[in-house]
Order: structure tokens, then C-alpha cells, then sequence
């Protein structure tokens, strides 16, 4: 009876994991460059079950029986890679990314990665966010000043025949890596460097910005489907709670 409460709760815990992942993605589905997120969920453990003989038992020898899972939990998550669609602003400090890769922000604890490149000019001639990161090249940030600027398919910043910079663009591993509800995932500096994305092998668009991957049909879909789990389990707990007050009434009346 406990291996069923232990069961249903791991069940409820992943059930509103998976809940929060959708209500991101739902959260994020106007988000430029957002990538959506599913878990991905795994057997809780398992026990091996077997088979016992004494008390002059008539069977004829021990042995296992097989085992039986203790519940579900969340073992990780996906980050689909599948590109959003590509719009086009006529805004310079607009960029699109098409290919692999993720622009690198400068964060207080470390790196960001983002395929939101809607970027403005900060009060110091920065290219940053709206909310004030900085984006990230070879000479540090990518500073533009007030004058125009373009940017090269290949990430090259340059003014007239100057170059500026050349963008940082990484595609370390992130099918495991937590979406901050401001769509931006932290990474370690580590991992950037040993991901940097040649130049050329993706296509840098001035003035365009991605939109997010996010099918609502699907997350919706995915929602409803991770409701019905939980409480499902939150039923089966409530059930096996009332079987187990039953069998302590009972023990002690006897």
C-alpha cells in the first residue's frame, strides 16, 4: 500500500513539473527566439520482487517474481531545435540567427544564451537588451556608437570599411538546460567556449528577428495531458489514504 502512496506522489511531483514547462512555453509563445521545452520522464526506481519459501511452504524453491516501478519522475528535458520563422523589421539593431547557435549575453553570474535578438543601443553605444545585457563578440561587447552600422551574414559588425566586431555565437548542449521564465538560459563559460560557432556556418540577419517555436495546439495539448496525470495520482492518493485510515480504524478496534 505505501509503494502506491510513494507511486502516486512521484507522479503528482512530475505531473506539475510538467506543468510549469508548458505554462513557460505558453508564457513565451510571443517571445522572439523562444525554444519550447517538453520533460522527459523516467521510471522513479524499482524493486525486485521474489518469491519466498519456509513455514512448510509447498513450493519448491525461491526466486524472482520480476520487479514493480515505484512511480515517474522527470529525468530531464528537450529543447526542440526546430527554428521559428523569420520576419523582417528594417530595425539595424534587429538580428536573426538561421542555423545552429544562440547569441551570448553577459549575465551578473555568468553567460546567457538567447535566440531573441532584438537588441538596442545602450546609453554607452552598446548593442544590449532591452533589459540591459550586453551582447557578447571578440573584443568583449559589440559597441556601435550612434552612427549606422551593418551586419554580415558571417556575424562581422562593421561601420563603412571598419570592423567593429565579430558577434560571439555558441551552440553548447542545452537539451538539459532550465529556460528562465525571461526565455534566456544560463550556461557555464566553459561550455561556450568549447561550442563557439565558426563564423559563416550561421547566417547573421540584420533588420529580421526569429519568432518562437512555440505551437500553442501542441503545448495546449501537452497541458491538458499533464492536468489529467495529476489527478489521476491525486485521486489514486486520495483513494489509497482512505484505505489506509480504514485499515488503522479496523487494527485498532481489534
Amino acid at each position: 500500500m505505501l509503494r502506491g502512496v510513494y507511486a502516486s506522489a512521484s507522479g503528482m511531483m512530475a505531473g506539475a513539473r510538467s506543468q510549469r514547462t508548458v505554462g513557460n512555453n505558453i508564457a513565451n509563445a510571443e517571445t522572439d527566439g523562444h525554444r519550447s521545452q517538453q520533460t522527459v520522464h523516467a521510471p522513479f526506481g524499482a524493486m525486485l520482487i521474489g518469491r519466498s519459501c519456509g513455514g512448510g511452504n509447498p513450493m519448491p524453491a525461491a526466486g524472482p517474481l520480476g520487479s514493480i516501478n515505484l512511480g515517474s519522475r522527470v529525468a530531464g528535458l528537450h529543447t526542440s531545435d526546430r527554428p521559428g520563422d523569420i520576419r523582417e523589421t528594417a530595425e539595424a539593431e534587429d538580428l536573426a540567427l538561421d542555423g545552429p547557435g544562440y547569441f551570448v549575453l553577459q549575465g551578473e553570474d555568468g553567460p546567457l544564451l538567447t535566440r531573441d535578438g532584438n537588441f538596442r543601443v545602450d546609453e554607452g553605444g552598446y548593442l544590449a537588451t532591452p533589459e540591459g545585457l550586453r551582447l557578447r563578440s571578440d573584443v568583449g561587447y559589440v559597441q556601435v556608437g550612434s552612427e549606422p552600422f551593418q551586419v554580415s551574414e558571417d556575424g562581422v559588425v562593421r561601420r563603412d570599411d571598419e570592423v567593429l566586431a565579430q558577434l560571439e555565437i555558441a551552440d553548447p548542449d542545452v537539451q538539459d538546460a532550465e529556460i528562465l521564465e525571461s526565455g534566456l538560459m544560463p550556461v557555464a563559460e566553459e561550455d561556450v567556449a568549447a561550442a563557439a560557432v565558426p563564423p559563416g556556418d550561421t547566417a547573421v540577419h540584420q533588420g529580421h528577428l526569429e519568432s518562437s517555436n512555440v505551437d500553442m495546439v501542441r503545448e495546449l495539448t501537452l497541458l491538458m495531458t499533464a492536468q489529467r496525470s495529476y489527478a489521476a495520482n491525486r485521486t489514486a492518493l486520495q483513494v489509497q489514504e482512505g484505505t489506509l485510515d480504514e485499515a488503522v480504524r479496523l487494527s485498532d478496534g481489534m
